[in-house]
């Protein structure tokens, strides 16, 4: 795009550099917080993300052990009124008996599983001995048992919200729920008991189950850690894979002081720009404005458009580094046309 097709007098000059400063000085100034922040995370905005893209958004949110779909869940199949699950459990191999397993069983033996595979791993990363593997498969069966006792203590809240997640989704499978106001506002509201705060009759919220469940593997980790001898505590901590939301996170943190610092110094204005305002766009697309109960975006609205001004007005190239590029680009492309 060529600029010479524009006219800017001092003032839109001045109007301009101003405005890509202190959109540049927004976006660097949240990227620095969330880089110094160790403790940030998008995980508590994106579990609010509502609409048709919630899905895709939330899809790199961690998910405990399969937590989302095997305790606060409302599609039980052979569920019984209690919120237990009827469970096929072999007695022999020739005589199934079913037997009524508590309603976190499932999710217990995921967790189970994970844990010896955690536990295999710390072993191998610090070689083990035989003694050692004792000790290590003590710890495992001591943990479970905690965090079995622990769940134990949450069961009636557990039933209870199941029950309440099983009524949300009927009253969203019934006829009228996305045209009659008074379903939407009642199924808006289910939905916000349903994630942050206790339903009717319900203690604890469902976060203070998963804080629980996760204090108890940490210190399950730690204590596996602790069995390694002088020797091979030198070795440091077993290495930990970084969770796609933590990788999404950092890609956020450094793409938001990579866009600020563009904009602050002029230098690719219009990618910048086009980044700045792609980025927005995720946010508004978590709270669209034509759904019940969202958190309104009007000034995220506000800032795409100037985005995609200062994109379209080459503004890096009044009192910016685009304005040296431009010229090195034209010299070059001056040299190439008289060669």
């Amino acid at each position: 795009m060529k600029c010479s097709k524009f006219q800017f007098g001092l003032v839109s000059v001045v109007a301009l550099v101003a405005l890509r400063l202190c959109i540049g000085w927004h976006f660097f100034k949240e990227g620095l917080s969330h880089y110094t922040d160790a403790k940030w995370s998008s995980e508590g905005f994106l579990k609010q993300a509502k609409g048709p893209f919630a899905d895709w958004l939330q899809a790199p949110l961690p998910d405990f052990h399969g937590w989302s779909h095997l305790i606060p869940i409302a599609d039980l199949p052979n569920a019984s009124d209690d919120g237990s699950s009827t469970l096929e459990v072999k007695v022999d191999a020739r005589k199934p008996k079913a037997e009524k397993a508590k309603v976190w069983k499932k999710w217990l033996d995921a967790v189970d599983h994970d844990w010896l595979r955690i536990e295999n791993q710390i072993g191998a990363f610090y070689g083990f001995t035989d003694q050692q593997k004792k000790a290590a498969e003590a710890l495992h069966v001591a943990a479970r048992q905690q965090l079995e006792e622990s769940l134990s203590g949450f069961e009636p809240d557990i039933v209870a919200y199941r029950h309440d997640a099983r009524r949300l989704a009927d009253l969203e499978n019934s006829p009228g729920a996305k045209e009659i106001p008074n379903i939407k506002t009642r199924i808006a509201n289910a939905q916000r008991d349903l994630t942050s705060e206790p339903a009717l009759g319900i203690d604890h919220k469902p976060g203070e189950w998963l804080d629980e469940a996760k204090g108890v593997e940490t210190a399950f980790i730690r204590s596996l850690e602790n069995l390694a001898d002088q020797e091979q505590a030198k070795k440091g901590y077993p290495p930990v894979e970084k969770t796609p939301l933590e990788k999404q996170d950092r890609f956020v943190t450094y793409s938001l002081i990579a866009i600020g610092a563009c904009l602050i110094l002029g230098f690719l204005t219009p990618l910048a720009s086009l980044g700045g305002a792609a980025f927005l766009l995720t946010i508004v697309m978590a709270q669209p404005f034509w759904i019940n109960d969202t958190v309104p975006t009007y000034n995220q609205y506000v800032e795409i458009f100037a985005l995609l001004f200062l994109a379209a007005s080459c503004a890096g190239r009044f009192a910016g580094l685009d304005f040296f590029i431009s010229r090195l680009f034209r010299g070059c492309c001056r040299s190439a046309k008289g060669n």
